[in-house]
């Protein structure tokens, strides 16, 4: 998809937009699920002592019978009066253990998510004049 990239004038991949970091998807899926909300951004990846973990919503506008669409069933759901004005699939971040005030919340991404943040840091360098 072209709107995941950032183009030069020379429609050269500059970067890729880090959206993808905070999405949910999975090897045999082309759908991402991407949580938003005031508080996501900050939620941080610790993969040993995560306080965090994702369940699907049990809140009466999570769309349960979506879980089990094909890719195009799920695409077509826009227009139909019953997904009018719903969330469709909601996820919900719960805590794990007590947090404490003022401590960080943290969610465990994943090894694979860790091996290419790491992979990541260390072969970035800025682009030239930023």
């Amino acid at each position: 998809r072209d709107d995941l990239f950032i183009l030069n004038e020379v429609d050269e991949i500059q970067e890729t937009q880090l959206l993808l970091n905070y999405c949910f998807g999975h090897y045999n899926s082309s759908l991402l699920l991407c949580p938003y909300g005031s508080l996501t951004g900050f939620i941080n990846h610790n993969h040993a002592a995560p306080n965090v973990k994702v369940v699907w919503s049990q809140h009466p506008t999570h769309k349960s019978e979506m879980l089990n669409m094909t890719l195009g069933e799920f695409l077509s759901v826009d227009g139909k009066e019953e997904y009018y004005s719903q969330s469709g699939l909601l996820m919900e971040y719960v805590a794990l253990r007590d947090i404490q005030q003022g401590e960080e919340i943290l969610f465990n991404y994943g090894d694979e998510w860790e091996d290419a943040w790491n992979q990541h840091v260390a072969t970035w360098t800025p682009m030239p004049g930023a």
